[in-house]
């Protein structure tokens, strides 16, 4: 009867979604009372990755009622051969307010991250869509997934060093939100960077060699079959292979997460991110707040006007309460930085 529990629970939920559309599960009162402290190896891998310095180029795109949306290119002045990330900056121009790390899909023209953007902004929160940094071929270049992704971290991190340097807008209110590629690495960032206070992790999963030799996403097939061909491997190998390079994975740091500062987003039908590895977050996160969407990974568009909706209601219950409770700035910050 044990065994068959998850499969009874599947369908009972995806009936349930058949028949009246989202589900909205609110966090466990059963989860974690303190989430579990940072590995040493993650700690010692950023430990220096603050930096003290940076060279900033803005650019003024376009000008909206109380918003102005600029291009900002951030290099680090240590490491002037390193390419400078590039933000897509919602600056509102009254006040000091909240600010959201908008982190892209894997692929696009920004397109979707800007529908999100500009809603967020109309509702009182500045908003940064970290543009994607270029990834090596994901299964072509199976050692460099691992630095990629640590990379990756750290230029994350450097952009919240930044926020803290702007007067406009308020670090102690810092929230993730991202989607797909973005919201694995959203739940990354919130596991390794405590100065987020809220994030909202959409249609994202753990086990990153399990996704990548599972997923259903066409580009990932292509280069997955290119590279089983070339190499003569079975798909199993490849597998194995990923699992002795790739440690900056949801699975392994999503137990630091406060279950209270999370949202999860899950699309029941999604096989591009496999929902039940979706499902799986959700559990080593501490079974968080979990909106379940009856869709798959790219038909979840659709629900957009409703992610929008409870993802703002959730940045929004946060920040509130994290003001009323008062709580002190982490101690895993990067040092103080400086904008030039």
């Amino acid at each position: 009867m044990n065994a068959n529990r998850p499969a009874l629970l599947a369908a009972v939920l995806i009936g349930a979604l058949l028949f009246s559309g989202c589900v909205h599960l609110p966090a466990s009162r059963f989860n974690r009372a303190t989430p579990a402290p940072l590995p040493a190896w993650a700690t010692n891998s950023l430990a220096g990755s603050g930096t003290l310095a940076f060279k900033t180029h803005e650019k003024e795109l376009e000008a909206r009622r109380g918003c102005t949306i600029k291009q900002v290119e951030l290099a680090v002045e240590s490491n002037p051969a390193g390419s400078p990330t590039v933000l897509e900056y919602y600056q509102l121009t009254r006040g000091t307010n909240p600010v959201i790390l908008l982190l892209p899909v894997s692929g696009g023209g920004y397109q979707i991250e800007r529908f999100f953007a500009r809603y967020f902004a109309r509702h009182g929160f500045a908003v940064l869509i970290v543009h994607r940094a270029k990834i090596a071929r994901e299964l072509n270049e199976i050692a460099t997934i691992n630095d990629w992704m640590k990379q990756r971290m750290v230029d994350l991190r450097q952009v919240i060093d930044w926020v803290e340097t702007r007067p406009e807008l308020d670090a102690g209110r810092i929230g993730v939100f991202g989607i797909s590629m973005g919201g694995i690495q959203g739940t990354i960032l919130t596991a390794v960077d405590e100065r987020v206070r809220a994030a909202v992790l959409g249609l994202a999963g753990e086990d990153l060699p399990y996704i990548l030799t599972h997923s259903t996403e066409k580009g990932i097939v292509r280069r997955r079959e290119a590279y089983l061909r070339e190499r003569q491997l079975p798909l199993e190998r490849v597998e194995e292979e990923l699992r002795q390079t790739v440690v900056w994975d949801p699975k392994t740091l999503a137990p630091c997460i406060d279950p209270q500062r999370a949202l999860l987003v899950l699309g029941v039908c999604d096989t591009t991110v496999p929902f039940k590895k979706g499902w799986a977050l959700r559990k080593s996160i501490g079974r968080p707040e979990t909106i379940l969407l009856p869709t798959g990974h790219y038909t979840a568009l659709l629900c957009i006007p409703y992610i929008e909706r409870r993802g703002r209601k959730f940045f929004q219950a946060r920040f509130d309460t994290e003001r009323q409770d008062g709580l002190p700035r982490p101690t895993l910050a990067s040092p103080k930085a400086k904008a030039r």
